[in-house]
């Protein structure tokens, strides 16, 4: 069932890149999001293919995998309700970096690159506050990479599972 305006913009009130708007700001972003929905085992796109999309989670999981020439994978991240991949989208067209799985059934909210950046033109003030967002998650990547680049196999591994354990448990 589609997201109603006011439960699209309690969604991406929760989404660190858009959390710096105010409710008006919101309510732009909100006009141009699309309902998705995907099935389990469905790729929602694939490395390489061309980034015109960024999703934001409504239900499901989902997964970011990176595929190896030699038939390996790696998965790179995973996806729940709030989460939002594909963002760079928003702002540039360049290649897709990885490819997304749907887990199980999954719904979204998509957002055209081209609506938005048109909405970004429009609306500077939203690109001022969306920059602050995108810097902050970059910050915390950054930060994320050092610990990890620090740390022994062992503490990486204690570290990823304390902290799914500490999602599922505020779940």
């Amino acid at each position: 069932m589609p997201a109603t305006s006011e439960e699209t913009i309690a969604l991406l009130r929760t989404v660190p890149v858009f959390s710096t708007l105010g409710d008006e700001d919101l309510a732009e972003v909100a006009a141009v999001t699309v309902p998705r929905a995907f099935a389990a085992g469905e790729m929602v796109f694939r490395e390489g293919d061309r980034s015109d999309t960024c999703y934001l989670m409504r239900s499901g999981r989902a997964r970011a995998l990176s595929e190896h020439t030699d038939g390996r994978s790696i998965t790179l991240a995973t996806f729940g309700p709030g989460d939002i991949f594909g963002e760079l989208a928003m702002f540039d067209d360049e290649r897709r970096s990885a490819t997304v799985e749907a887990l199980e059934e999954t719904e979204a909210m998509a957002i055209l690159g081209a609506d938005m950046r048109r909405l970004l033109r429009a609306h500077p003030d939203i690109a001022v506050k969306m920059l602050g967002g995108l810097a902050r998650r970059l910050r915390e990547t950054n930060e994320r990479l050092a610990r990890q680049s620090f740390q022994t196999v062992q503490s990486r591994v204690a570290s990823v599972l304390a902290t799914r354990a500490l999602r599922r448990v505020a779940a």
